[in-house]
């Protein structure tokens, strides 16, 4: 695995200036505040930031070279249970090789990007680990790619990065949803997908409707339903669902918690799981044992992800060679699907 290489210790602040033509004020402002210069002298300075190499802090280069022990954690919600998971595996394995995490807490707001991003470039953290990150390369601002630290992305793809992944094989998961289903005699499916933005999201819906397609169903008939993995979520889609007609007699949630809102909606207004309608979820989180019916979810290990991911990243520390993983999930079949209605 080639790593990304560091940038040239003698590049300073007045050499991009100097590149660009402009003070080392309006350098400084590009880089730390840059709504503060217009759009084309900021793109000028940031492209003249790479091109250089410059990274914005000589002070932390040099703790850099120091090593500060320290990984950053880029995760959208921390409440989520399965990022949770993830975040023990990650701690597990970091501390088995003398490293500390910081934990960088977008709490579902991308505007918070920018505090870790100066986080990295500073030099406060050896590596950074990507469960979320909404910014492209193309962004009008510095990126994690700049900081030009080893990096690996968990379930996610960061456009422009030559760094290792580590994925769970979400197409060939979900494609067991639906064979599942179908073996139970369904033929009209719904889909509640997760974010637009999100990988996870995009490739489960993707592998739902690549599914259909292989089974002989015409996707197009099918509702899908756009969710942000939040229990509230799959409550919004129930109304929705209960006007249709005929009704779907399957449910695929892109993850746990939209279907157990989903289950929760529809059993108030008077449908039965899986009599009525068979719900599928995504994860295998521990509270869907605890539901009434038992959710059929694909088994993510958690903890196996983040310590996958955390050796991965530890072996670029050492200089190691890091190759991509992909981790199995596993259908766990739950009392929530059963035969379609006739």
């Amino acid at each position: 695995m080639r790593l990304v290489r560091k940038p040239k210790a003698s590049v300073r602040l007045t050499d991009v200036a100097k590149m660009v033509g402009v003070s080392t004020a309006t350098v400084s402002r590009a880089l730390a505040n840059p709504e503060s210069v217009s759009p084309a002298t900021r793109k000028t300075i940031l492209d003249a930031v790479r091109k250089a190499g410059y990274t914005p802090n000589v002070a932390a280069r040099n703790l850099r070279v120091r090593h500060t022990k320290m990984v950053l954690v880029v995760v959208s919600q921390i409440s989520n249970v399965v990022f949770a998971g993830v975040l023990s595996g990650i701690d597990e394995e970091l501390n088995l090789h003398g490293y500390g995490l910081i934990i960088g807490h977008l709490d579902n707001k991308p505007e918070r990007e920018d505090h870790f991003i100066k986080m990295a470039l500073s030099g406060a953290v050896d590596g950074v680990l990507l469960l979320s990150l909404r910014r492209l390369p193309q962004g009008h601002g510095l990126t994690m790619l700049d900081a030009r630290l080893p990096m690996v992305t968990l379930n996610e793809k960061l456009e422009g990065a030559n760094c290792p992944e580590v994925t769970v094989n979400d197409r060939q998961a979900v494609q067991q949803i639906v064979e599942h289903l179908y073996d139970l005699g369904h033929r009209r499916f719904a889909h509640i997908a997760g974010p637009d933005h999100n990988y996870t999201g995009l490739a489960r819906r993707a592998g739902f409707l690549e599914a259909l397609g292989h089974l002989g169903l015409d996707a197009a008939q099918m509702p899908i339903w756009q969710g942000h993995y939040s229990f509230e979520d799959g409550g919004v889609v129930g109304p929705q669902f209960m006007k249709l007609f005929p009704r779907p007699t399957a449910v695929f949630a892109a993850n746990d918690e939209m279907a157990i809102g989903f289950i929760k909606y529809i059993q108030h207004h008077g449908l039965r799981v899986p009599q009525d309608v068979s719900v599928v979820g995504f994860d295998g989180i521990a509270y869907a044992d605890y539901l009434n019916p038992t959710v059929t979810s694909v088994v993510q290990p958690c903890r196996e992800i983040g310590r996958a991911a955390a050796l991965m990243l530890v072996k670029q520390l050492r200089g190691e060679p890091a190759a991509d993983v992909e981790i199995k999930a596993a259908l766990k079949i739950g009392e929530s699907s059963g035969p379609a209605r006739a």
